[in-house]
C-alpha cells in the first residue's frame, strides 16, 4: 500500500466558515484521504487567544460535492477528522474551523482504504 502526503502538507486552518476555508489537498488520482488536526499555537496571538470558547469544528468540503462534513473538535489533543474519505483525481479538499488560527490539518492519502 503506498502512502502519500497532502498535496499542501501541513496547513494552519487560518479561515472561518464565512468563505471556502484553507486548500489542504488536490487529488491527482482516485485516493483514500485520513485528515487529522492538532492545536497549533502561534506566539504572536498568545494574547488574544479566547479561553472563554468551549468548542470548535471544522468544516470539510471535498470537490464539488453538494454539502460539507461539519466535525465537532476539542481544544486540546490531536484528533483523527475523516479516515478512508474516498477523493476522486482532481478534486481539491478545503477545511474552515469555527475558531481559526488554533488548529493546524495534516493528513496522507493511500491507495488502499487502511484496515
Amino acid at each position: 500500500m503506498k502512502y502519500s502526503n497532502l498535496s499542501e502538507c501541513d496547513v494552519v486552518l487560518s479561515r472561518p466558515h464565512n468563505g471556502p476555508g484553507v486548500k489542504v489537498h488536490l487529488a491527482s488520482k482516485g485516493e483514500f484521504l485520513t485528515l487529522k488536526s492538532a492545536p497549533f499555537i502561534d506566539l504572536t496571538l498568545i494574547d488574544k487567544k479566547n479561553d472563554d470558547v468551549e468548542q470548535n469544528d471544522v468544516r470539510i468540503v471535498i470537490g464539488n460535492r453538494e454539502h460539507g462534513l461539519l466535525i465537532p473538535i476539542s481544544f486540546n489533543g490531536e484528533e483523527t477528522l475523516i479516515s478512508n474519505f474516498w477523493v476522486y483525481e482532481g478534486e481539491e479538499v478545503w477545511v474552515s474551523v469555527r475558531h481559526p488560527n488554533q488548529r493546524v490539518v495534516y493528513g496522507f492519502v493511500t491507495s488502499n482504504p487502511l484496515v
